[in-house]
């Protein structure tokens, strides 16, 4: 998940990403969330500020797109020169969860 965060001296707006402990990571599977992850950096998403609605706690999550048309044309320009087969969801990982 990218998550934006401030620098130091507050010049603006840096990103990191995590990547999270709770899954058995296979290098075909981690090559594809951090490429996906990369994807999130390279087009900025993270920096957008979220309005009033998107805010809420309980409902704001379902106004967040958090793929849009960006997002996805520059995967699949990634997936047709690499052949990586990035997705936007990887339903897949759910077999890979550590319980």
């Amino acid at each position: 998940m990218v998550r934006p965060i401030w620098s130091g001296k507050r010049k603006g707006i840096k990103a990191s990403f995590h990547i999270s402990q709770r899954y058995r990571w296979t290098e075909d599977n981690l090559r594809k969330v951090v490429v996906h992850e990369m994807i999130h950096l390279v087009i900025g998403d993270y920096k957008e500020p979220l309005t009033f609605i998107q805010r809420l706690p309980l409902i704001g999550g379902f106004f967040i797109k958090q793929h849009d048309e960006r997002f996805i044309s520059l995967m699949n320009e990634v997936n047709n020169k690499f052949d990586l087969g990035i997705t936007v969801r990887a339903k897949q990982m759910r077999k890979e969860l550590i319980r």
